[in-house]
């Protein structure tokens, strides 16, 4: 994860489900100061509109966190297509789902939804090891999470891989 050269951004998701985003945003920006971040709902397409800034032409974007946070459907939601399977059945996404595609009028992108980073045991270690490789080619890697108030261990993890990036 070190290693990656990409700028993070974080992406508090499924908004729909609370109407007091400040304690999350405060506990966040305590973690992780200095990294922007945005408050999303891919159900009701709430704050989509601010992701559209790190869809550049030519950029790669990563979508990371821990199963059931709403990366897939963040990524299907932010694309307008259905390009990961969406349940809900925590780590459904078990490999990188990459997508080269064109959006008009920016141009070309590369979005990359990725398996739960919390994922365990061996497959789930080779889960993980995918995740990183695909991380090292990204531009934007986009932490999403649902609740800040206690991240978990692999979110940490990740966070803390922000932290450096500062």
């Amino acid at each position: 994860v070190r290693q990656s050269k990409a700028e993070p951004v974080i992406i508090l998701t499924k908004a729909d489900l609370t109407d007091d985003y400040l304690p999350y945003i405060l506990e966040i920006s305590r973690v992780a100061e200095g990294v922007e971040t945005h408050i999303v709902s891919a159900k009701t397409g709430f704050g989509l509109d601010k992701l559209s800034k790190y869809l550049v032409k030519g950029n790669t974007l990563v979508f990371l966190g821990s199963s059931g946070v709403g990366k897939s459907s963040l990524v299907n939601a932010v694309t307008g297509q259905n390009l990961s399977v969406v349940s809900d059945v925590k780590g459904t996404t078990t490999d990188p789902v990459k997508k080269a595609m064109e959006l008009l009028p920016i141009g070309p992108v590369v979005i990359i939804d990725t398996p739960g980073f919390d994922d365990e045991g061996g497959l789930g270690e080779l889960r993980v090891k995918k995740t990183k490789e695909v991380l090292s080619k990204a531009d934007i890697a986009v932490l999403v999470t649902e609740d800040s108030s206690d991240f978990a261990p692999a979110e940490k993890e990740l966070l803390s891989f922000f932290d450096e990036r500062k």
